[in-house]
């Protein structure tokens, strides 16, 4: 005789955490990522939102659409989820004027670390230059609105620390050096500037004729092309 079935589908749990909803209020699990964010969250911006909401608590307000959508905010909701904040706490706006958070509860200690916070946890986050790209050349809009040539070479730089090996002119900042990943390498060259335009240039040129991402991929085929031409040469009698 058969076993009797036991249960099929196991209840699911309740919700941990999630109080009543007042008027205006939304559990942070209603709010969706923003799909065109270009900000990468790194570890240490994400860790010290996180702090900052253990330390002084929530202060800066984030940006929702209509379809509660995170336009601004991302990486602070990201770690308020973390540090078990459930609740939002919606403002309707027309852009006509400013949101102001009134904390009135902050001793003198925790008024100096919140401002220090939100300037220091903003510098550690850092863009997706794929995903900039991508959006901007998307929606037809110009990356010089935001961005100088320099600025945007300095990302396509710092980009390749991501991707694969490639050199930068200058050694970046140690607080904005990016992770590694395994089995590559990251070196710069100290040379002229003159010498420095000279490749960038060249490099420049080669990446927009082959459709390659970054300048790391340009002098790999510049090398390779290099090596090929040695090659020939040597086989000569």
């Amino acid at each position: 005789m058969p076993r009797k079935r036991e249960q099929a589908v196991a209840a699911e749990p309740e919700p941990e955490n999630l109080e009543p909803l007042g008027d205006g209020q939304l559990h942070v699990k209603d709010l969706v990522t923003d799909p065109n964010q270009t900000r990468r969250h790194t570890s240490r911006n994400l860790g010290m939102i996180g702090d900052a909401l253990q330390e002084v608590g929530a202060g800066r307000s984030i940006v929702i659409d209509e379809s509660n959508v995170i336009l601004a905010g991302n990486g602070t909701v990201e770690a308020a989820s973390e540090r078990g904040i459930t609740r939002v706490r919606v403002i309707e706006a027309d852009g006509n004027e400013i949101i102001a958070v009134r904390r009135s509860n902050l001793s003198p200690e925790q008024k100096v670390k919140l401002a220090l916070f939100d300037n220091r946890a903003a510098e550690l986050a850092e863009y997706d230059l794929s995903a900039l790209v991508r959006v901007t050349d998307e929606f037809g809009l110009e990356r010089s609105d935001w961005f100088t040539s320099a600025e945007l070479r300095a990302l396509e730089d710092r980009e390749v620390a991501h991707d694969l090996t490639g050199a930068t002119t200058a050694a970046p900042k140690a607080d904005t050096v990016p992770s590694i990943p395994e089995g590559y390498t990251a070196f710069s060259l100290v040379i002229s500037h003159e010498a420095a335009n000279e490749i960038r240039a060249a490099l420049d040129d080669v990446k927009a004729r082959t459709n390659l991402k970054t300048i790391g991929e340009a002098l790999l085929v510049v090398v390779r092309a290099y090596n090929a031409s040695r090659q020939t040469d040597e086989a000569q009698p």
